[in-house]
């Protein structure tokens, strides 16, 4: 066992930036891999162990972590572990992990353990203790245990969890750190350097910046302003490591911007900015290569005799080429690879940003995407180039909290993400609807009408009767607005990723309002009538859809159901038990996951491992460069796989985690996915916020098929396409799924 800590090190060493609020010490909080958020597995052999988050079996709250043995080959050498790691920003003497283990193992060598390392800045380990003369054997129920290091200044980072050695498994629960006896959320921090990003506050009251309207020439010296200021966020050494509060040097620089009657003058300006910054280190660690095989590669056409003069373009050539290559403050690889935007303040004290905030709002977001969305290359309907001197005046023009409001949907909407919207501090009214009160009402986009498919219900209760509003009706008007009008007004400022999803997302805004009553104009078969709906605020009523109360069943003649938006993970073995002579499945991912699949089902589904997805990265030694590409699997070899129909049912609903979902299942033998196009963003999202508070997010990291076919925008297309009809609504059934039972019956 004492090969492992190499081989651990090597794989966390990525996780290391994570703040002690972070934490996930008691597995609750899963990611979309179906594994505890912030926590890695490793091992010396990862196909003689399985991984398991389980929920049937825990000490406290809702998981437990699992490790067993799957193999009859296993040596006394052969280890499986769950692994954490954090920064060292502690000062005390020692560091103790405690934690509950259970154990279940006829093997009398071998056994489970909690394990620490500590490392220092070398990479180094210097300190261990994994519990070697002590391990835990045989079979025992839940009993915490508990080891300690040495803790120094010299150790860098830390890292723990729980494991077995040889054959058995273990259950891992409830961990606790402490340094001195004190736990870590309350434990003394070290004194660390100050970054100067933090100290200047001359701003803080507001920018200083008075502006209503902008010149042709105000509008061209503001957008490469925008592009050189971002440029230089990611590229330059002394600004990337936060020795500059960036939105404050903007600040600074912008009145003397508008000022500059010609491009000489202006570039001039930014020279001498660029000058003022400090000298620049020759990078002899920079690689300045890009591959031809490079997805997206970085975009510098901007820095052309088009737009700047010689002496700029080579002072920002020289800034690339010697670029900053260590921690970036303001973005930083998260655990699996996307930017985390940590240090963008979001400036919640402004309820309305004045003109100088706006702006950089915009160019904040502007950069973000130039830089570090995946999918920029799909952005096919603008130039992302021209964009910002198109949005610079909108921007500068707003004259109140509902107008900027408007204006950053209509910026988000830009880049065709479902990720991409306004998520906080929005106002109560922002257009011809919206407002904090909403129907209980479900309706969607059918045939070009909007109609009412069911109503939500609150603990059992259902609200249809307070709408008025029957299954099948269709809103002709709401609040005296013709709903066709209102989507042809709304669209631009309706974020999605194709137009099926801003119809769903649409369709989920238009039954709200300010009252809490709203006249409808509705069509109900042949009659048209005018029904009084009660509205209700968020606090009076939870919005949830009556969602069954078991995630799978049998239905018809010997098919199997299971609904994706209750599944659980541990049932997964029982319901492929119990399906397992059915001649098919049908998969439900008409909704969001509950629980993360994706890479569990192949162990059910695989006659063998299979990839069935491709990840891409971005480089973060180069701004704008995603070349990392990496294939990710499911399965193992299992001539007991299920031999059955596999039909997967997809909507716009299904999204992100549901449509990596939806492209694992679909890599089962006889699976075909039916239903309508996808939302079309997918990838994990990295949160970020505009200057007001006002905050939002986008898809982060790109996936693909493993062969390289996109699905961000495109969503999963079905095999077979069936949607919903009006009349099938009002009948009360479920049109797809009907379908799906008739493809499984066929031979």
């Amino acid at each position: 066992m004492k090969q492992m800590i190499l081989l651990m090190f090597a794989c966390l060493l990525a996780a290391a930036v994570m703040g002690q609020n972070d934490m996930n010490l008691s597995f609750e909080r899963l990611g979309d891999n179906g594994q505890p958020d912030r926590w890695t597995t490793n091992s010396i052999n990862w196909k003689k162990y399985t991984f398991t988050i389980d929920s049937l079996i825990v000490f406290e709250g809702k998981y437990a972590y699992s490790i067993s043995s799957n193999s009859d080959s296993i040596g006394d050498n052969d280890w499986a572990a769950c692994s954490y790691i954090l920064k060292n920003k502690y000062q005390g003497k020692k560091i103790s992990l405690k934690g509950y283990l259970k154990t279940a193992s006829k093997a009398k060598a071998g056994g489970a353990f909690l394990w620490m390392q500590i490392i220092d800045k070398n990479g180094r380990q210097i300190q261990l203790e994994n519990m070697e003369s002590r391990l835990v054997a045989g079979t025992q129920d839940w009993k915490e245990y508990s080891i300690e290091l040495p803790l120094d200044e010299t150790a860098d980072l830390i890292s723990f969890g729980g494991g077995i050695n040889g054959f058995g498994k273990v259950w891992v629960d409830d961990m606790h750190v402490f340094i001195d006896g004190i736990p870590i959320d309350r434990a003394p921090l070290r004194t660390e350097k100050i970054v100067p990003a933090l100290t200047d506050s001359a701003f803080n009251a507001g920018s200083k910046i008075a502006l209503d309207s902008v010149t042709d020439r105000q509008i061209e010296n503001l957008s490469v302003l925008g592009k050189v200021w971002g440029f230089l966020k990611y590229y330059h050494p002394k600004v990337a490591i936060g020795d500059y509060n960036w939105d404050f040097e903007l600040f600074r620089v912008i009145p003397g911007v508008l000022a500059c009657k010609n491009t000489g003058a202006r570039d001039e300006l930014l020279i001498n900015w660029i000058k003022k910054l400090g000298p620049i280190k020759p990078c002899n660690s920079c690689d300045n290569t890009i591959p031809d095989s490079a997805k997206l590669k970085p975009d510098f056409s901007w820095i052309s005799d088009k737009y700047m003069g010689t002496d700029l373009r080579n002072a920002l050539e020289y800034i690339k080429q010697n670029r900053n290559q260590g921690d970036n403050y303001y973005a930083m690889p998260a655990p699996v690879g996307n930017p985390l935007f940590k240090n963008e303040r979001a400036y919640p004290e402004m309820d309305y940003p004045d003109a100088g905030y706006r702006l950089m709002g915009l160019f904040r977001f502007w950069n973000i995407i130039q830089y570090y969305f995946p999918y920029k290359y799909a952005i096919v309907e603008d130039n992302w180039n021209n964009v910002l001197p198109r949005f610079i005046p909108k921007f500068v023009g707003v004259k109140n909290r509902n107008e900027y409001y408007l204006v950053l949907k209509e910026l988000i909407a830009k880049i065709h993400d479902t990720h991409a919207n306004i998520y906080k501090k929005y106002p109560t009214v922002w257009h011809k609807f919206g407002g904090q009160f909403f129907s209980p009402a479900l309706v969607k986009f059918i045939e070009g009408r909007l109609v009412v498919t069911g109503f939500y219900d609150n603990d059992g209760k259902s609200y249809q009767k307070e709408t008025g509003l029957k299954a099948g009706d269709i809103i002709v008007e709401t609040q005296g607005e013709k709903i066709d009008d209102l989507v042809k007004e709304n669209l631009s400022v309706t974020p999605a990723s194709n137009k099926p999803t801003q119809m769903r997302v649409l369709a989920a805004s238009l039954l709200s309002g300010e009252s809490r009553k709203n006249t409808l104009k509705i069509q109900r078969g042949d009659s048209v009538l005018m029904v009084e709906s009660t509205y209700f605020s968020r606090n009076d009523i939870s919005r949830k859809l009556n969602k069954p109360d078991s995630c799978y069943r049998l239905i018809g003649d010997n098919i199997g159901y299971i609904h994706l938006g209750t599944i659980k993970i541990a049932l997964l073995s029982t319901i492929f038990d119990k399906f397992r002579h059915t001649k098919g499945i049908v998969v439900d991912i008409r909704n969001y996951p509950s629980e993360p699949v994706p890479y569990i089902v192949g162990n059910y589904l695989y006659p063998h491992p299979t990839p069935f997805v491709k990840i891409l990265q971005p480089d973060f030694s180069y701004p704008g460069l995603f070349i990392r590409n990496h294939t990710l699997s499911g399965g193992k070899e299992n001539p007991d796989y299920y031999k059955g129909k596999v039909c997967i049912l997809v909507n716009e609903e299904t999204q992100s985690q549901a449509e990596f979902t939806t492209m694992a299942f679909r890599k089962a033998p006889k699976a075909v996915v039916m239903g309508s196009q996808t939302a079309g963003a997918d990838g994990d999202v990295s949160p970020f916020t505009f200057p007001g508070d006002y905050s939002s997010m986008i898809s982060a990291l790109g996936v693909y098929y493993p062969d390289g076919k996109e699905t961000q925008r495109i969503g999963i297309v079905p095999d077979i396409e069936v949607k919903p009809t009006i009349a099938g609504i009002r009948a009360g059934r479920d049109e797809v799924l009907e379908r799906a039972m008739e493809w499984i019956r066929r031979d």
